[in-house]
């Protein structure tokens, strides 16, 4: 922490705690209080009372610093053995706040990336794609128009339950309502959509495809279906 007297650091914990943990309207407090003083910033006000909820006091002794040290090499240690793992996780580990533990990593200029889910590739594909990819891109420059007269096209199938995500759904009450979202039902039915594009006009929808779309129904599509969808 930056060089605060005791008096200083005892009256932003009291004007903290008086503005019932809110660090902005501390320093606004604060700066009214003690207009010849420094004045700290907001989250100043929060890291004070975490110190005295951790350590019980406001400074740190040479030996803690020592073993805060030595507490975050092992920590990133072990985020390097493990990539994967979480903070919390970790906080168990080493007894101590998972706060503690997303500064060291914070500190050190890691960030939680997230994986990206892909199709899962046979070990021929590789070679097969890169050469589409030179076709591809050899067409394009012979001719500028070329990616304009491709159709994309991509299929989806939609069921009953729809997209449901626990932990991005929420609902605002006083109360907990005691909410529930049906999924899982007995009787399922699903519907599969095929849209594509071309030359920036969208060709579709189509709602005709079977249930499970193999290489002679997406055949019979092809030559059956989608000239009618073109005109």
């Amino acid at each position: 922490m930056p060089s605060y007297s005791n008096t200083e650091l005892a009256d932003m914990h009291f004007i903290y705690g008086l503005c019932n943990g809110n660090t902005r309207a501390s320093q606004r407090e604060y700066e009214n209080r003690f207009p010849h003083r420094r004045v700290p910033a907001p989250a100043m006000f929060s890291r004070i009372h975490q110190a005295l909820s951790e350590r019980g006091t406001f400074r740190r002794s040479l030996r803690e610093g020592v073993q805060n040290v030595d507490l975050e090499r092992e920590i990133l240690d072990e985020v390097n053995r493990d990539p994967e793992t979480s903070t919390r996780t970790l906080a168990r580990q080493f007894g101590v706040h998972h706060s503690t533990v997303w500064r060291t990593i914070n500190r050190e200029g890691l960030h939680p990336y997230h994986f990206l889910r892909v199709h899962g590739l046979e070990n021929a594909d590789h070679q097969q794609r890169v050469q589409f990819c030179r076709w591809l891109l050899h067409n394009a420059v012979e001719d500028r128009g070329f990616f304009q007269s491709i159709m994309w096209t991509d299929e989806s199938t939609f069921t009953r339950e729809g997209v449901f995500n626990v932990h991005n759904s929420h609902h605002y009450a006083q109360e907990n309502p005691r909410l529930v979202r049906q999924q899982r039902f007995q009787r399922r039915y699903s519907i599969n959509v095929w849209m594509g594009i071309i030359g920036g006009v969208l060709i579709g929808q189509f709602l005709g495809l079977p249930r499970t779309v193999g290489g002679n129904s997406y055949l019979n599509f092809l030559q059956n279906e989608l000239p009618g969808l073109l005109e």
